[in-house]
């Protein structure tokens, strides 16, 4: 059985950020590289909307993402 980790801190930043995120906030969330958010959105795994040139990523696609990793049991 995989473990369920809630984590306050992804919740709370996640509540006060407005509801489409860039490349680099969603990055710097998720404690990842820019890079490595792009994979995410070439392979489909984050919801991602191109606007004006800019990768927009949708606050509850990403919500959504890291609820189905099975890794945290965020509540909005």
């Amino acid at each position: 059985m995989k473990k369920i980790y809630r984590l306050k801190s992804v919740e709370t930043q996640l509540a006060m950020q407005p509801e489409f995120l860039s490349i680099k906030e969603t990055a710097d969330l998720m404690r990842i590289s820019y890079m490595s958010v792009y994979r995410m959105i070439r392979c489909g795994q984050i919801d991602a909307t191109l606007v004006g040139g800019s990768w927009r990523i949708p606050k509850l696609g990403l919500i959504d993402y890291l609820q189905n990793q099975n890794m945290f049991n965020l509540e909005f």
